[in-house]
């Protein structure tokens, strides 16, 4: 079972903030385009003829305060809609890199209800005021609705998107996605790939799609953020409900993976292979039908406090920050960065330790035992067992008969 989160796109979510926030993004200079005669065989952007067009360089184009159909072409361009219900078109921008990592074309609606589309490179849409239609291009996107009922379009490439207090609607593409709503009654789809589903505020439907998708309840990103993060939680899997006093109650529907924060939280599975990220809090976890893993190795978890877990599925107890995490019907454990502490039941199990010099035991069944990073103790205990060491100076003891343990040094 995958451990790992979904790839997110975090110079794009930084760039669509610092558009947010005034700040804007460092773009190479270029000329300032506005609305000029055009020839009849001028470019198009969604079937309708350009009334601005850029060059074959980096341009700052910028609409009037009538409705204006802007086509950026090449070289990486900064597009501001201005006044009216525009249309852009991104062009095919290089994929530069600069100091802070890739270097984007920005499209930027502004007042009135506009129509932006990203092209084959790596774009920053964002729709400002109105309610805006947002699609992104082959590359890594970033989309944020700003005010107004937005529709948000990923496309392909890893895109994160974001709809701004309006009720608005955003889908992911084909790539591994970050799809965010905000203050409204949000819809969220993943469509293809392992996408996070974050609904904030409001009754929110979070659609998975096809692909293994994680339903993230953290913090409130528009408001509350200060707290929000341990305010308990309730994930019914099964159900397909979950939510929270600031966050709604939302629909969930294919989603098998949840994040959580630090309240006191409860979590339930359904019958399909579910994992549950969890931080600090007293929580309780139930599994469902099909093979289940608790796990503290999240990008979303704070592990600079160096705390570690001590977890035994025989009892059903995980000791994580000074509180207890309850638990039933959970197969499977991924520990923290830290020296943690993971012992097996009966069944077959898969333990992984993470980066810390970890102690792993395994019990009965058949069970995979896996220390990653640092100097492990692994054990697999009775029945046909694998062990794998991973980095470091580790110690393996009982595989299985006729079975090698590997990258094991004592």
């Amino acid at each position: 079972m995958p451990t790992t989160t979904p790839t997110i796109p975090v110079p794009l979510a930084m760039a669509v903030l610092a558009l947010l926030l005034g700040g804007g993004l460092a773009l190479t200079p270029g000329g300032t385009a506005r609305a000029t005669t055009v020839a009849a065989d001028a470019p198009r952007c969604h079937g309708l003829r350009a009334t601005i067009v850029g060059t074959s360089g980096p341009d700052v184009l910028e609409g009037t305060r009538h409705r204006d159909v802007i086509v950026g072409l090449g070289g990486l361009d900064s597009i501001r809609g201005g006044g009216g219900d525009d249309v852009i078109c991104g062009g095919p921008n290089p994929t530069d890199q600069g100091p802070d990592g890739p270097i984007v074309e920005t499209l930027e609606g502004g007042p009135g209800d506009d129509l932006l589309l990203g092209g084959p490179g790596e774009d920053v849409l964002v729709g400002d005021d109105g309610n805006d239609v947002l699609r992104g291009g082959l590359s890594r996107d970033g989309l944020d609705g700003g005010d107004g009922r937005d529709r948000l379009l990923g496309e392909a490439g890893p895109d994160y998107l974001r709809e701004g207090p309006g009720a608005g609607r955003v889908v992911g593409g084909t790539g591994d996605d970050q799809v965010e709503g905000g203050a409204g009654d949000d819809t969220l789809r993943g469509a293809g790939g392992d996408d996070v589903l974050v609904g904030d505020q409001g009754d929110d439907r979070l659609d998975g799609g096809p692909g293994r998708d994680v339903a993230e309840y953290q913090a409130i990103q528009s408001r509350y953020s200060s707290s929000s993060h341990r305010e308990p939680i309730r994930v019914d899997l099964q159900r397909g409900v979950g939510g929270g006093r600031h966050f709604g109650r939302d629909r969930l529907l294919r989603v098998e993976d949840v994040y959580t924060g630090d309240g006191n939280d409860v979590l339930v599975g359904d019958r399909h292979a579910n994992t549950f990220y969890t931080a600090e809090g007293t929580a309780t976890v139930r599994g469902g039908g099909g093979r289940d893993r608790l796990s503290f190795d999240s990008a979303r978890i704070d592990h600079s406090s160096g705390a570690a877990v001590h977890i035994d599925l025989s009892i059903g107890v995980a000791r994580y920050q000074q509180d207890d995490i309850r638990f039933t019907s959970i197969e499977d454990v991924t520990g923290t960065t830290s020296n943690d502490v993971i012992r097996g039941d009966a069944a077959r199990n898969h333990l992984v330790g993470g980066g810390g010099e970890d102690v792993v035991r395994g019990r009965g069944g058949r069970d995979l035992v896996e220390g990653r990073g640092g100097d492990d103790d692994l054990d697999g205990g009775a029945g046909v067992n694998v062990i794998v060491g991973g980095p470091g100076n580790d110690l393996c003891r009982r595989p299985s008969t006729g079975r090698r343990a590997t990258e094991c040094e004592r």
